[in-house]
């Protein structure tokens, strides 16, 4: 039962998250700390290693200094990419969600949930407003859906390794 409550939570701090996001184009450190700490009791009451998190957190860096490293050759200079590729918003959405998934259930997240981006982004480009994209809102919404579709499927599709690494 405390599980369900946890979702739920969970569900409407990422739907407040999606609606933000596309409102104003920036979001609430309060909502992503939300998203972290619910993730965490989540994490916590499935009795999962914190080891998860730092695995996850891990990957997101490296992920994120690549990143960095890309752009920087691109421009052929140092370059911060919190000013005009990816904002802050965003890479700390990416770090909350660290405690709802394992390492390799997190790569399957971020790959697919960068692909439902591109689409989303494709499909929608003229009611986007802004030339920014709203990744942590679209990212949310797919995590809701996924939250969804996770309660009508025997296995947990959040902590089960469909894939080794």
């Amino acid at each position: 039962m405390t599980l369900i409550i946890l979702n739920i939570i969970l569900c409407i701090i990422l739907a407040a998250l999606v609606f933000q996001d596309f409102k104003q184009r920036a979001i609430h450190v309060f909502l992503i700390v939300g998203v972290f700490v619910v993730g965490g009791f989540i994490l916590w009451f499935n009795q999962n290693p914190l080891i998860i998190i730092f695995k996850t957190s891990l990957f997101v860096l490296v992920i994120l200094s690549l990143l960095w490293v890309y752009l920087s050759i691109k421009n052929k200079k140092l370059i911060n990419p919190f000013n005009k590729n990816i904002g802050l918003g965003d890479v700390l959405f990416f770090f909350a969600v660290t405690p709802l998934f394992s390492l390799n259930n997190y790569i399957i997240f971020f790959i697919t949930g960068m692909f439902v981006t591109i689409i989303f982004s494709v499909i929608f480009k003229k009611f986007i407003i802004s030339s920014l994209i709203p990744l942590a809102g679209i990212l949310s919404g797919y995590l809701i859906i996924l939250k969804i579709t996770n309660l009508f499927i025997p296995q947990d599709i959040f902590y089960n390794a469909y894939i080794n690494i």
